[in-house]
């Protein structure tokens, strides 16, 4: 009886360890199952994708054979093989610029830092390259923030690929700034020993100046309203040599100034008339106050004169104006000219003075604006938007004038086209031209 109960128990025994055995083998097969689909999805492997923020990515980079590695595109479900050819360049562990294909990308702040965090596309492109062990991921981060891939080289990648290459992007940053740092410092030294040197040459702080002189007055068309022009300063040494900010000179050693006109960035503005028909330009040494020199603009008023003042919007009318005008001769040359004052009755703009040749030309506009083709708001069809009138230009002739030229155009818009058998806006009216003859006091 003992015999025979032995026997039995180790039958249920071997039954029991031959069912969780055969129970076993199927949750590996599963288990095995599992894992081959997550390797096929993921190029081969299930590793988590990450990479070691404090490994640069030209060690990373070093790793790859010069050779060519299948293109995967982005959404890893439909592989493209375009055997792009990946060229690394500088094979002594440090990789500054890379090739995919016949693009060539190099390492982010290039000859500034040892460490590498990405790869860059020159010529401005802005795709990066983040080289895993087992795959190259060429990807970029949009407008909103989000990383994108652009394609894979060796295995197809998951988001989380790309996901990981920007993480190590950001988070590798803290490695780059000491080299960063040394670098600017370096720069620095470098351009303050430069200014330095160039200083000791060209500047006028510390040396002594006998006289300086305002040269090489030129315009490159006119010396008129909104034409620019330029000049140089010469400083002469006591010991005879000169230094010209034509040759080198600095600029800061001066101060510049701008007599008898409104001069901004050396162009002539239209604010005020030109006192005696010239600007006269006042330049001081910055050093030593009573070392100066004055140069001579004589202004050239040999050009006509476009006043654009039309309606800049929409089914906008014009401003309506007053142009006063005078003659008299120029003070320098003695040529006849006329003296302008333009008034905005808008309010818009503050009056205008300027002058110009009395045998040139004003041409002045004062045109309303087209009306809008109309959808009823948006909404859907309707009749045309009017136009805007065109603005009325009363010019005030002085006794003086004997020459006088203006072209102008005042007309109105016209209204926008109706949609769908709607009618068409009303057009502008013209806006009233006329002259008077009377004193003018400006």
């Amino acid at each position: 009886m003992k015999v025979s109960i032995t026997f039995t128990l180790l039958l249920l025994t071997l039954f029991c360890g031959h069912a969780n055995a055969q129970k076993k083998t199927l949750a590996e097969k599963l288990a095995e199952k599992k894992l081959e689909l997550e390797k096929k999805l993921n190029g081969g492997s299930n590793e988590s994708a990450s990479l070691d923020p404090n490994v640069s990515q030209s060690e990373m980079a070093a790793k790859w054979e010069d050779k060519e590695y299948e293109k995967y595109r982005p959404d890893m479900r439909t592989p493209e093989s375009t055997g792009v050819k990946v060229k690394i360049e500088n094979k002594d562990g440090q990789v500054n610029s890379i090739w995919l294909g016949d693009i060539e990308y190099r390492a982010d702040e290039y000859g500034k830092s040892d460490f590498v965090r990405f790869y860059k596309t020159t010529g401005g492109g802005h795709f990066q390259v983040v080289f895993f062990e087992d795959k190259i991921v060429v990807f970029t981060t949009d407008l909103s923030g989000a990383s994108r891939a652009k394609y894979f080289l060796n295995k197809p990648g998951r988001y989380a690929d790309v996901q990981a290459a920007a993480a190590y992007v950001e988070n590798s940053q803290t490695n780059q700034q000491e080299d960063l740092d040394l670098y600017a410092k370096n720069a620095k030294a470098e351009a303050d020993k430069a200014y330095e040197e160039r200083k000791a040459i060209w500047s006028i702080e510390g040396k002594k100046v006998t006289k300086i002189e305002v040269t090489d007055i030129v315009a490159p068309f006119s010396f008129g309203y909104y034409r620019p022009f330029s000049f140089q300063v010469k400083a002469t040494l006591s010991n005879g040599e000169t230094i010209s900010t034509k040759d080198g000179g600095f600029w800061s050693d001066y101060v510049v100034e701008y007599k008898n006109g409104d001069v901004k960035n050396k162009t002539i503005q239209d604010t005020k008339f030109i006192t005696g028909d010239k600007i006269i330009i006042e330049v001081k040494s910055k050093f030593d106050g009573s070392i100066k020199a004055t140069g001579d603009v004589v202004m050239d008023y040999s050009e006509s004169l476009t006043m654009n003042n039309n309606a800049n919007n929409w089914g906008e009318s014009a401003a309506n104006y007053t142009v006063e005008v005078k003659q008299m001769p120029h003070a320098v040359t003695g040529d006849p000219i006329l003296l302008f004052k333009v008034i905005d009755h808008s309010g818009y703009q503050k009056d205008l003075y300027f002058k110009i040749d009395a045998n040139k030309t004003l041409n002045f506009n004062a045109n309303g604006h087209n009306g809008y083709k109309t959808t009823n708001g948006g909404h859907g069809d309707g009749p045309g938007a009017n136009a805007g009138n065109g603005g009325n230009i009363t010019v005030i002739k002085d006794p003086s004038v004997t020459i006088f030229n203006i072209n102008y155009s005042n007309i109105g818009g016209t209204g926008g086209a109706g949609s769908s058998g709607y009618n068409r806006g009303r057009d502008g009216r013209d806006g009233i031209y006329k002259e008077e003859v009377r004193k003018v006091s400006f």
